[in-house]
């Protein structure tokens, strides 16, 4: 742990900070920041990251479309640039729509490719072979970068049918805002009595 990270998490007034700029981000929604709260991967937990956890799933709402569509939008823009060359990008793009698509359609936030390869549109043949490009760092073949234009065009209708038809919550529930208020007492009276 760096001196930095003792500083955040050894220090109850570290602590309460950081969780309240994390809470904030949180009830915005950010799909980022659900995303680490809902993660399997913790490097550093503490007793309230099952509260957290909690106030990150009462934040799933049809209100992150607008997040994975800005991000989508930020990173064709680099692609366009890069003339569709750099797979990790392209990943990148991938997989906003499809947890955009899987999370508007069953209310489910999963991070990973294998998550979503039940959904119809999941594409195995461009996902593997971005993959095998990014690890092997080999060139994007212009006969891909066409299908791969084609799947963002297909994917991008997906998501705004998704975002129309969604049945989860317009925006986060508001037990999300109870919840983080009470975490965030119980951290501050921890401080300051104990």
């Amino acid at each position: 742990m760096t001196v930095i990270q003792r500083a955040i998490f050894e220090n109850p007034i570290g602590v309460r900070g950081f969780l309240q700029k994390f809470l904030r981000e949180l009830l915005k929604p950010n799909a980022n920041f659900i995303e680490i709260a809902l993660s399997d991967k913790v490097l550093y937990s503490s007793k309230y990251h099952n509260n957290v956890k909690e106030i990150a799933h009462n934040c799933i709402c049809k209100k992150l479309y607008h997040h994975w569509k800005g991000f989508i939008r930020h990173l064709q823009k680099m692609c366009e640039k890069e003339n569709y060359e750099n797979p990790k990008t392209l990943l990148y793009i991938l997989r906003a729509y499809y947890q955009g698509i899987l999370c508007l359609d069953k209310g489910d936030f999963k991070p990973d490719f294998g998550s979503f390869v039940s959904l119809d549109c999941y594409a195995d043949e461009i996902v593997g072979y971005l993959f095998e490009c990014k690890s092997n760092k080999k060139p994007i073949d212009d006969k891909y970068k066409e299908k791969i234009k084609n799947h963002f065009c297909e994917l991008d209708l997906l998501l705004d049918e998704s975002y129309k038809n969604s049945n989860i919550s317009d925006k986060p529930l508001e037990i999300a805002k109870i919840k983080a208020i009470e975490l965030y007492k119980k951290l501050y009276f921890e401080d300051v009595i104990g």
